[in-house]
């Protein structure tokens, strides 16, 4: 019963976000042309916080301590200090009007159809285990609600599905109209009620479990339950090298770079979204703290990741669990559906359609009418990239937390940061020196840091050989610095076209969006 009650409460939310969606997409709405306002961009900048930052910072924290707070700190590092590099992207993605960031990247570098390809190949890579992550996420928390049920154990067939699920959503809200640089107004203004629902559910919980801790726990049990998080934050290597893949993060993720920029919002709008965001951040990490005191003295036994979940629940609080539930189902669906939406942009423009393009051609001497080409192709992509995401799921070692996955995908996608700032920031940037780097720095990635996790124990891991105990600093150092000593070194030997100092001009030397 209760977990009927759920799927209802499951299947009532995706319907009110279907609704708000629809809603803003119908012609009135699209005539009036209004923005998108400050606070629904700053809302949907929080796509950011996934399962990740709902389930699995609060066992990061349980586990490690303050080793949770460099995923809050990074975003903000990047709304705030590096603004001046945020606008100057806005500004460039508003005048190319660009639909994807491997359309802005290959922009630049004299519209090279190579190095867009190149981008997609790497955001997929990317995001494949960040959306495994996901999937875990919820398989996981439906593990734990559907316990000693008939229905316990089928948590892999039940994320197959939910992956179809997904997929049939991402279709529904972002691959109705071939135009890429048609805004999708709806899908933003569902992404921030989704914001706020997750948030709102989270802050729910955090303040049942201050209750139990004011009323059950002294101040001595109370600082006992916070462990680690008792005292200062130790700044080490790895607290620096998360910090630092977290900042990169919120330029170079997929959806956040589609939200941020392709979407686009009005420079007002972006200013304000400065301490919107960041304030929204500090709540989420804030709610963490009594989150993890509590479950160390009222749910020793569960498994970190779920003590959101299983704090109400173990208690009997019945909609207080269904709350959360549907908070984290919110958190993880909804980054899963723009990353499809996003990466089946990239895949579409750069991957297939350049050369269905160039085969229509050569047939009928025309390659118009490729409307209903362009959205058949980004709806097999979207099914792609799900299938591909559920065969890492079910590929990995469940035995690692959430934050193990998630870590590993901001590593991959931040090497798209070097190619990505040096677009804007530097005109002797040439597309074969972001291709060197990119091409080192996934290299570096791949044997030191994606092959560890799919082949956990294995002696010839380049860390284990060199008497590492933890590769993640070291891989992702190794290859940041030596994708960036490609890049420049690359850039500084080839010989630029007249098509390469002027897109070059044109992304670092204007300023404004128009």
């Amino acid at each position: 019963m209760f977990s009927l009650t759920i799927l209802g409460l499951v299947a009532a939310y995706m319907a009110v976000l279907f609704a708000v969606a629809w809603h803003q997409e119908r012609p009135a709405a699209r005539a009036r042309g209004k923005g998108l306002g400050p606070s629904v961009y700053a809302l949907s900048l929080a796509i950011y916080c996934t399962s990740w930052t709902y389930y699995g910072a609060v066992g990061t924290a349980a586990r490690d301590g303050w080793e949770y707070l460099p995923i809050y700190i990074g975003p903000v590092i990047g709304v705030t200090l590096l603004f001046p590099l945020w606008r100057r992207i806005a500004a460039a993605a508003r005048r190319e009007n660009v639909g994807s960031m491997a359309d802005f990247v290959a922009s630049r570098y004299g519209k090279s159809q190579t190095l867009g390809a190149a981008v997609t190949v790497v955001a997929i890579l990317g995001s494949l285990p960040y959306i495994a992550l996901q999937l875990k996420s919820l398989s996981m928390a439906g593990a734990l609600l559907t316990a000693g049920t008939p229905v316990a154990g089928s948590e892999r067939l039940t994320v197959l599905v939910l992956a179809g699920v997904l997929a049939f959503f991402a279709i529904l809200f972002g691959a109705r109209r071939p135009d890429l640089t048609e805004h999708n107004r709806g899908l933003i203004q569902a992404i921030g009620l989704e914001s706020m629902v997750k948030l709102g559910a989270l802050l729910f919980v955090a303040v049942f479990a201050l209750v139990l801790l004011l009323n059950q726990g002294s101040p001595a049990r109370i600082a006992q339950g916070l462990g680690a998080l008792a005292a200062p934050p130790d700044v080490t290597p790895r607290f620096t090298a998360i910090t630092l893949v977290s900042t990169l993060a919120i330029f170079c993720l997929p959806r956040q770079f589609h939200v941020a920029f392709v979407e686009g919002a009005q420079p007002s709008d972006v200013r304000r979204a400065r301490w919107i965001f960041p304030l929204y951040l500090m709540l989420t990490s804030l709610a963490v703290l009594p989150l993890v005191a509590a479950g160390a003295l009222f749910a020793p036994t569960v498994n970190p990741d779920l003590l959101v979940l299983a704090l109400p629940f173990q208690r009997g609080e019945t909609l207080l669990t269904a709350v959360v539930f549907v908070g984290g189902f919110s958190a993880a669906t909804a980054m899963v559906i723009v990353e499809a939406v996003a990466l089946s942009a990239m895949v579409s423009n750069s991957l297939i359609l350049p050369f269905l393009a160039r085969d229509r051609w050569r047939m009928r001497g025309d390659a118009s009418d490729m409307a209903g080409t362009i959205l058949q192709v980004r709806r097999g992509a979207i099914v792609a990239v799900l299938l591909l995401a559920w065969l890492y799921y079910q590929a990995t070692d469940q035995s690692h937390g959430l934050a193990a996955m998630g870590l590993v995908s901001f590593a991959a996608l931040a090497q798209l940061a070097p190619a990505l700032f040096g677009a804007v920031l530097w005109r002797g940037g040439h597309a074969h020196g972001a291709l060197a780097g990119m091409a080192v720095g996934v290299l570096v990635w791949i044997m030191m840091l994606a092959l560890p996790q799919l082949v956990p124990g294995a002696p010839w891991h380049i860390y284990v050989m060199l008497g590492i105990k933890d590769p993640l600093a070291l891989g992702v150092f190794v290859s940041l610095g030596l994708n960036l000593a490609a890049y420049v070194g690359v850039s500084r030997l080839a010989q630029p076209r007249l098509i390469d100092r002027v897109q070059a001009r044109a992304f670092v030397d204007r300023l404004g969006p128009d």
